[in-house]
C-alpha cells in the first residue's frame, strides 16, 4: 500500500516525488537521461535500466522494475510534402526518419499541426 510521501528513483539519478498517491497507484515522473548516460549510437539507442520506489527516500525496493530510456522519433521527410489547403488529405503519406521503433499499429498515431501565421 502507498502513502504519502513517496520517492521514485529511477536507476542511480536523483530521487523524484511521486504524485497522485492512492492506495495502489501513484505517478512517477521520469527524469531526462543525462547527456554523458546516452548510448553510442553504433551500439543502440536506447538504455535499459530500473525503477524503485521508497516510503522514505533510504529503503528502497528490490524489485528493480525494467525501464527503457530511448531516444524520441525524428521524423526527416513526408511525402507528399504538400497539399492542396482547402481539400483535406486523401491517400498515405510516406514518413521517413530515425528511432523509429517497434510499436503496435493500434498506439501509432500521426497528428498534423497547422499554424495559419506559419509561411507555407
Amino acid at each position: 500500500n502507498f502513502k504519502e510521501p513517496m520517492r521514485c528513483r529511477w536507476w542511480n539519478l536523483r530521487m523524484i516525488p511521486a504524485r497522485d498517491i492512492v492506495s495502489d497507484f501513484m505517478t512517477c515522473e521520469a527524469p531526462p537521461l543525462p547527456e554523458e548516460l546516452w548510448p553510442d549510437l553504433q551500439d543502440g539507442d536506447s538504455v535499459l535500466s530500473y525503477l524503485e520506489v521508497s516510503p522514505n527516500g533510504q529503503d528502497w525496493t528490490r524489485y528493480q522494475r525494467a525501464w527503457l530510456w530511448y531516444k524520441p522519433p525524428e521524423v526527416m521527410s513526408i511525402q507528399p510534402d504538400t497539399t492542396f489547403r482547402q481539400y483535406s488529405p486523401e491517400g498515405d503519406f510516406i514518413i521517413r526518419g530515425n528511432y523509429f521503433r517497434l510499436l503496435q499499429l493500434d498506439l501509432v498515431e500521426c497528428v498534423w499541426l497547422y499554424d495559419a501565421y506559419l509561411s507555407p
